[in-house]
C-alpha cells in the first residue's frame, strides 16, 4: 500500500469516508500462490450438503439462510474473487487488504457484522528441514464461518469428518463453536510439534552422552532455531485467542470452549519453556562433553611431555661430544643408557596408571 493510500485508510477507519482497496491487491506470501479451491459445507442437525463452489453465485446460494455455512477457501490465486466475497459479507477493505497479505500475527478484530481472526498453523514441511508457519484466517459471522488458508494441509479434515458423521455438539452449535473446533486443531497442532522438538533434544543429549561429536552442535543449534519460530507464533496466538474468547461473536455456550482453548495456549506456553530449557541442558551437556574431552587430550599429551623429558634431558648430555665423558668409552654404555631411559619410562608410566592419568 502506496503512503497516500494508506491515509486514505487512515482517514477510512475514522471517518465515514468510503475507502475500497486498489483494484490491482494481489496476494503476498513466502510462496507462490495456489489455484483457488473453495469447498462450501452447508449444515443443520438434521441436513448436510458438501459442495465444491468455482464461483460466488454458487457461494451465495448457502449465505444468509437458516442453516449454517462453512466456506473453506483454499489458495489465493483467484483474489478479485475473493474481494467479491468479502463484498458480499460487507467485510472493511482494510481487512480484504490483510486477508491477503499473509504476514500478519496473530489477532483478531471486531467488527459490527463479523469478527475477523487470524492465525498461523506451524508445519515442517519434510523431515530434517526448518519449521515453517502459514496464515490461517477466519471470518466469522452469524451464520458464516469463512476459513482462507494458502494452501490445502489436511489439518482440518477431522473436524470435515465430524461434521459428515454428526459427531459430537458440532452440528447443534453455531458458527463460533465451528470456528472453536477449527481453532482447537491448530492449537494440537503446535503441541505436536514441540513433542516432536523434545524428542530430537532427548535424542541429541543420549548421543552426546554416548560420544559428542561436532555435528550435534548443529543439531542443536537447528532445534534452537525451530524454537524460536515456534515462540514467534505462540505468544501472539495466546494473545489472539483470549481476544477471541471475550468477541461478542462468542456466544455463552462456547465461551467455555475457547476458554479451554486459551488454557491450553497456556500450557502451550509452559511447555514451550521446558523445551527451552532442556535444550539449554543439552547444550551445557555438549560443552561439557567437549570440555572434558579437551581436557582428556591435554592430559595425555602432558603425560607423553613428562616421560620425554627426562629421556630428552639425558640424550642431551650424552650427546654434547666433549672430548673427555668417561661414559663414552664405557664398553656397555650404550646399553646402559637405554636401560635407564627404558626403566624411566616404564615406572614414569607405571606411576601415571596408579594415579589413573592413563
Amino acid at each position: 500500500m502506496s503512503v497516500d493510500e494508506k491515509v486514505l485508510a487512515d482517514q477510512a477507519v475514522d471517518s465515514d469516508i468510503p475507502y475500497a482497496p486498489p483494484p490491482d491487491l494481489v496476494y503476498v506470501g513466502e510462496r507462490e500462490a495456489v489455484e483457488t479451491q473453495i469447498r462450501v459445507i452447508d449444515f443443520s442437525n438434521g441436513t448436510l450438503v458438501e459442495e465444491t463452489c468455482p464461483t460466488l453465485p454458487d457461494i451465495q446460494r448457502y449465505l444468509g439462510t437458516d442453516s449454517l455455512t462453512w466456506v473453506d477457501w483454499v489458495g489465493l490465486k483467484n483474489v478479485p474473487l475473493l474481494c467479491n466475497l468479502c463484498e458480499t459479507l460487507d467485510v472493511h477493505p482494510l481487512h480484504v487488504e490483510d486477508l491477503v497479505h499473509m504476514d500478519q500475527h496473530p489477532k483478531v478484530e471486531d467488527s459490527d457484522d463479523y469478527t475477523l481472526v487470524f492465525l498461523r498453523r506451524l508445519y515442517r514441511p519434510a523431515k530434517h528441514e526448518e519449521l515453517q508457519s502459514d496464515q490461517i484466517s477466519f471470518i466469522i459471522t452469524k451464520d458464516e464461518l469463512i476459513t482462507i488458508r494458502e494452501t490445502e494441509h489436511g489439518l482440518f479434515d477431522p473436524v470435515r469428518a465430524r461434521l459428515r458423521n454428526s459427531r459430537g455438539r458440532i452440528r447443534n452449535m453455531g458458527s463460533d463453536y465451528l470456528a472453536y473446533s477449527l481453532l482447537d486443531t491448530i492449537i494440537d497442532g503446535y503441541f505436536l510439534i514441540l513433542a516432536d522438538l523434545e524428542d530430537q533434544i532427548e535424542d541429541v543429549q543420549d548421543e552426546i552422552l554416548a560420544k559428542p561429536e561436532p555435528e550435534l552442535i548443529n543439531r542443536l543449534h537447528s532445534i534452537r532455531s525451530d524454537l524460536l519460530i515456534a515462540r514467534k507464533s505462540l505468544w501472539p496466538l495466546r494473545e489472539a485467542v483470549l481476544a477471541l474468547e471475550r468477541s461478542p461473536s462468542i456466544s455463552t455456550d462456547t465461551e467455555p470452549f475457547m476458554r479451554n482453548a486459551y488454557d491450553h495456549t497456556i500450557k502451550l506456553a509452559d511447555s514451550l519453556d521446558f523445551t527451552r530449557d532442556l535444550l539449554n541442558a543439552a547444550l551445557e551437556s555438549y560443552m561439557t562433553a567437549m570440555s572434558n574431552r579437551m581436557n582428556e587430550t591435554m592430559r595425555l599429551l602432558t603425560v607423553i611431555s613428562l616421560i620425554f623429558m627426562p629421556l630428552t634431558f639425558l640424550a642431551g648430555v650424552y650427546g654434547m661430544n666433549f672430548k673427555h665423558m668417561p661414559e663414552l668409552e664405557w664398553r656397555f654404555g650404550y646399553v646402559g643408557l637405554w636401560g635407564i631411559m627404558l626403566l624411566i619410562a616404564a615406572t614414569m608410566i607405571y606411576i601415571f596408571r596408579r594415579i589413573k592419568w592413563l
